[in-house]
């Protein structure tokens, strides 16, 4: 076990960048796509991909500073800090069950396929640790292994059902055919998106607000445009942060060539994927009468979509706003904040790139994540004292805005914990899962 833990660690300490498109070109081999498209596409899905992880370092690296800014202009005093989510993800490979978890996932994932209960073939193993880091944490909550596992394998078939009941939309929205998105932070939320978009069409001034760009470019000009839009927030973020002239462009600037180049980046990765999703597609097609197979990608391959990223940069400073506004929440959303971009992106899809209708779907989200990952503070403050995570300059309590606050892991936590309120949900978790299954059937 320790020989399998220590190749675990090192093929993890791998950049993901690099990791996937090794994982892709392993399986572009299998699937008879010849050795030179093989490495071809790799290289092209690497480089988007180390394309999309420069824009948005770059991007984290500009609007960290104004919300620090902005947070001490406000006056308001915070006693936590968000993290982010690295150091859970660091956590997470150090566990003793990881090795054990990642096969098991794995063999799941194959059983499933093999006997049609999914078309899902997960090979984001990177993303990966979203499953196992519920099983960390039920551990630390029960210190019972057997519970740990069961809640991270449950989680991890959600994901592939998910998966496959929103391919379709994918497809119907994006192009990309053949693919599935298994990120948990994004997955989990889309059943949501379905409910509010019901409650949307069922209230008549509402339901009639249509904000996708191409809508906003038609009545709006030039203010329609999405890299406008995010230079608006770049210089209203900059104003809020108390910055000068100078200072205030180069952010708005910041962020407007972040939603520019964002899609653009996306679209070299989607274009990699895409290619290798059709040779597999073609081999399975042939090989197995027809089943039809999905390959289960990082939320990503959809960041080439403007609306998403629109929908990302206008949901940074709503959270913010709750931050302020909501009574129990100790901490600034500043670690995750930038992620809010691949969060909301499945949601995006969902409503087809409807902004407006994507921004009421997230603002509940966004108040339970603050909720929630302000409640587990403590938590998750003694889990890192735990396993010696260190933050330089800082001693005190942290959290982490989307990983810490993710509401399905919480509620699976509560529930494997021995709490009850989780059962008060199980209609409406029950409902949610009906409504993405019909969804998928008319779609189908």
């Amino acid at each position: 076990m320790d020989i399998l833990k220590n190749f675990i660690d090192y093929i993890f300490s791998f950049e993901a960048y690099v990791l996937l498109p090794i994982i892709l070109f392993i399986i572009s081999l299998i699937f008879r796509i010849s050795l030179k498209k093989a490495f071809e596409l790799s290289l092209i899905i690497g480089i988007g991909f180390l394309g999309i992880f420069m824009i948005l370092d770059y991007f984290v690296a500009n609007i960290g500073p104004a919300i620090e800014a902005l947070a001490q202009h406000s006056g308001l005093q915070y006693n936590v800090l968000d993290i982010g989510w690295i150091s859970f993800a660091a956590i997470t490979w150090s566990f003793y069950l990881t090795p054990l978890l990642i096969i098991l996932v794995i063999v799941i994932n194959l059983l499933m396929f093999v006997t049609g209960k999914t078309r899902t073939i997960n090979v984001d193993i990177f993303n990966y640790w979203h499953f196992i880091f519920l099983a960390r944490i039920v551990y630390e909550a029960t210190e019972n292994a057997l519970l740990s596992i069961i809640a991270s394998l449950l989680l991890s078939i959600i994901a592939l059902k998910l998966a496959d009941w929103s391919a379709g939309q994918v497809k119907e929205f994006t192009g990309l055919s053949g693919i599935s998105i298994t990120t948990i932070c994004t997955i989990v939320y889309y059943p949501f998106a379905l409910l509010v978009d019901q409650i949307i069409n069922k209230i008549d001034f509402l339901k009639k607000i249509d904000a996708d760009p191409e809508y906003l470019r038609k009545r709006l000009g030039l203010f329609g445009e999405p890299m406008l839009i995010g230079f608006i927030i770049g210089i209203l973020l900059g104003i809020g942060a108390g910055y000068d002239l100078k200072a205030t462009l180069g952010l708005a600037f910041s962020i407007a060539g972040v939603v520019y180049l964002l899609p653009v980046l996306a679209g070299v990765l989607s274009k990699g994927l895409m290619e290798v999703s059709e040779g597999v597609k073609a081999y399975v097609t042939e090989k197995f009468s027809g089943k039809e197979i999905y390959i289960g990608l990082d939320v990503a391959v959809l960041l080439s979509n403007s609306a998403i990223v629109v929908t990302g940069v206008l949901l940074m400073p709503i959270a913010l706003l709750l931050a302020f506004l909501i009574p129990g929440v100790n901490f600034i959303p500043l670690g995750d904040l930038s992620n809010l971009i691949g969060s909301a992106a499945l949601a995006v899809i969902i409503l087809r790139g409807n902004i407006f209708r994507a921004i009421l779907t997230f603002i509940p989200i966004i108040a339970g994540k603050l909720l929630v990952a302000s409640r587990l503070s403590s938590f998750l403050t003694n889990l890192t004292l735990k396993e010696n995570i260190v933050f330089e300059g800082y001693s005190g309590a942290i959290t982490s805005f989307l990983d810490g606050g993710n509401l399905v892991r919480f509620w699976f936590l509560e529930l494997f914990s021995g709490k009850w309120w989780p059962y008060l949900f199980l209609p409406l978790v029950v409902y949610l899962f009906y409504l993405a299954r019909k969804k998928a059937n008319n779609v189908g």
